[in-house]
């Protein structure tokens, strides 16, 4: 019977594979048929599996192209920007001496024809802080002017870079042409030497932040060429002004530190010292820029008023300054 059995079911395979071999599709046994489950299904042959994957593969890579080309279009146009710049680009003094008391702001929203849905100007510091802001709706204004009045009520600081950013929303329409919600463009400016009057045509005061020193130390060796170019711009801009007031005019040079510890011991023992180290550091630039020794003094006032609080911590660097006290 066993041999009975395994003669018809080779008659039957063989039957099988002589109709797959006339068909343009492989035939499996019919999963019901009790012969299944004694031989399994009948596998495909090599070249329809190969076909499968290359049907495979190209499916995969239609649906990679078609990714690819779905994320270019996506991509931002490289139109689009907003044209800026400012003048003067260097020497804004908005100290009230009616010379470079205000800054010029042009600019222009370039690529876009209809009228924008909203536009917004604003000065930042080196420290990306936002001093001052104009917005509205509609057309971005051609020009505007700013006399150096900050949100805070803050003063500039003297030889100190800013930047002008402006940010247009175009149109619905075209932010999808151009593939991007906004537009923006940038320009840099830099302050002269203000002098903040204290008596009237008789003393003011000058308050810098970028003359740099070596760090816990009264010394220039270790400054970058970058610092270095500043300090001696800063320098000479200073002596340059204040000679022009008079050749006898008297200068008290005051400096100060950061009291990080916000403690008395760190004020007396090193802030203090170190401050009034640098002073005189300064005092002898001053001299060597041909201003007269025995008119210059200096003093160091470590953390002693202090700009910033010793809880906003992210403005402390607006502590560590040099005053000039200019007296005609």
């Amino acid at each position: 019977m066993k041999k009975i059995l395994l003669t018809f079911a080779g008659i039957a395979l063989a039957c099988t594979a002589l109709i797959a071999a006339t068909s343009k599709k492989p035939i499996y046994p019919n999963p019901t048929d009790p012969l299944f489950h004694i031989f399994g299904p009948a596998d495909s042959d090599s070249s329809n599996s190969k076909n499968s994957d290359t049907n495979s593969d190209k499916k995969s890579k239609d649906s990679s192209e078609n990714s690819s080309a779905s994320e270019f279009k996506k991509k931002p146009s490289s139109k689009g920007s907003v044209a800026v710049s400012v003048t003067p680009k260097k020497g804004f003094t908005p100290d009230g001496n009616g010379v470079n008391d205000e800054i010029k702001i042009t600019q222009k929203a370039k690529d876009i024809k209809k009228t924008p849905e909203s536009w917004k100007v604003e000065v930042i510091d080196k420290n990306n802080e936002t001093l001052k802001t104009w917005e509205g709706t509609g057309n971005l204004p051609a020009t505007l002017t700013w006399d150096g009045q900050t949100i805070s009520g803050e003063k500039l600081f003297s030889s100190e870079n800013y930047q002008v950013k402006t940010t247009v929303v175009p149109e619905k329409s075209e932010q999808d042409s151009l593939g991007k919600n906004e537009i923006n463009g940038t320009a840099t400016f830099k302050t002269g030497v203000l002098m903040e009057e204290i008596i009237p045509e008789k003393q003011w005061k000058i308050v810098v932040n970028t003359i740099y020193f070596d760090a816990n130390a009264a010394t220039f060796n270790e400054l970058s060429k970058e610092q270095a170019a500043e300090n001696k711009e800063t320098l000479d801009s200073i002596a340059k002004q204040v000679l022009e007031l008079s050749k006898d005019i008297q200068i008290e040079v005051q400096g100060y530190a950061n009291n990080v510890s916000n403690t008395e011991e760190e004020n007396e023992k090193e802030l203090l010292p170190l401050s009034k180290d640098r002073a005189d550091v300064i005092k002898k630039e001053l001299a060597k820029r041909g201003l007269k020794e025995n008119n210059l003094t200096s003093v160091g006032f470590g953390g002693a008023n202090p700009i910033a609080a010793w809880e906003d911590q992210a403005h402390w660097w607006k502590n560590r300054r040099v005053e000039f006290i200019v007296t005609k």
